[in-house]
C-alpha cells in the first residue's frame, strides 16, 4: 500500500484516463486528470509558433482526442502560427510505419511524406 497514489485504481485503470487519474495525477501534484490535461497541453502555446512546424497525428492515436485538430490556430486555417498539422487515419501514438502503396491506394491517406 502506498499513500503517493491509487493503487487499487492503478491496477484497476482500464484507460489512460483511469491511470492518469489514479498515479500521474496524484504522483505530481495535479487535481485530477482534468487538471493535468489542462496545464500540460501544448494547445495554449500554438498560436506563439514563430518557426515553420510541422504536426503529425493519427485518429487512432490512444493519447489524443480525435475530434481535436485546432487548424484554427496556424495560418492556413486563418490563425498566425506558421504550423502544417496533418492528421493520418492509422499511425497509432509513435506507429507512423510506411508500407509499399499499391497502384490503387491513394498517397495522401497512405503516408504522410
Amino acid at each position: 500500500e502506498t499513500e503517493k497514489f491509487d493503487y487499487p485504481g492503478v491496477v484497476q485503470a482500464k484507460t489512460i484516463t483511469d491511470f492518469d487519474q489514479a498515479f500521474v495525477a496524484r504522483v505530481y501534484g495535479f487535481e485530477s486528470a482534468i487538471d493535468y490535461y489542462r496545464k500540460t497541453s501544448c494547445i495554449r502555446f500554438l498560436p506563439d509558433i514563430a518557426v515553420p512546424t510541422f504536426i503529425l497525428t493519427a485518429e487512432d492515436d490512444p493519447f489524443m482526442d480525435p475530434t481535436l485538430f485546432p487548424i484554427e490556430t496556424t495560418i492556413e486555417g486563418g490563425g498566425p502560427a506558421p504550423i502544417k498539422m496533418v492528421k493520418m487515419k492509422n499511425g497509432g501514438h509513435c506507429g507512423f510505419v510506411f508500407h509499399q502503396v499499391e497502384d490503387k491506394e491513394n498517397v495522401l491517406e497512405t503516408s504522410w511524406s
